[in-house]
């Protein structure tokens, strides 16, 4: 697997663009969350408040995002306990060459496996899909194309960061999507939420919104108590 990475990788990199411009336009559509988690997070209030199984809909729609948070936990320790492994841009054995016009401030002791980005939004494509067919294979597609291949082509992943990541979200999501039981316990928290929409609709917003930021607050705050960069 490591070969494959390597060559992937050389082959993304030798073909890089030498148009700032370019770089620069690929680089914003991978590192702003307008691009990102506050679009699935619109995809995500649309479905919520579509009238089609509605009922249903909401039971998938918040294993979705239970699922995912679950799945970013798990990547999260595998990151930080389990795997260490440098991101390609930094290590020496690639001679990776940094896109022009772009500056990367990515720290080396951050772990590039697995792609938490893989985690959460292949997670959330399938949480989609089991909502919306169109929409379902629209949020893979944007994923593949405009979220997992610029992390690749920047030289925060290789490609099997973001497999290993895909596998972990869809999972997991399936798994909180899927099972009855936890199928039943998130109908009666539904239906609780319902009784109660002045607790149930600030909560799942700020939810949203967390996921909207991939939790950048919380990981910043978490990186500072211990000591490092997350």
């Amino acid at each position: 697997m490591q070969f494959v990475d390597q060559w992937t990788i050389e082959w993304i990199n030798h073909h890089v663009v030498f148009s700032i411009f370019m770089n620069k336009i690929i680089h914003m559509i991978a590192d702003n969350d307008e691009f990102k988690g506050l679009l699935f997070m619109t995809i995500f209030w649309s479905l919520w408040f579509h009238n089609s199984k509605q009922s249903s809909n909401r039971i998938t729609l918040l294993g979705m995002l239970t699922g995912s948070f679950f799945a970013l936990l798990i990547s999260r320790t595998i990151t930080e306990v389990i795997v260490n492994r440098p991101r390609p841009m930094i290590e020496s054995t690639l001679n990776f060459r940094i896109p022009s016009g772009l500056t990367l401030d990515l720290l080396p002791k951050m772990s590039s496996f697995p792609s938490d980005h893989a985690v959460m939004f292949f997670g959330m494509a399938l949480g989609f899909l089991f909502v919306s067919r169109r929409v379902g294979v629209f949020a893979f597609s944007y994923t593949a194309l405009f979220i997992a291949f610029p992390r690749v082509y920047m030289g925060y992943h290789y490609p099997t960061d973001i497999a290993a990541g895909m596998l972990i979200g869809l999972v997991v999501v399936f798994l909180f999507t899927k099972q009855p039981i936890i199928r039943y316990m998130i109908e009666q928290l539904i239906e609780f939420g319902q009784a109660r929409p002045m607790l149930m609709y600030p909560f799942l917003f700020l939810l949203t919104f967390e996921f909207a930021t991939m939790f950048d607050n919380i990981r910043h705050f978490a990186s500072g108590l211990l000591g490092h960069s997350m």
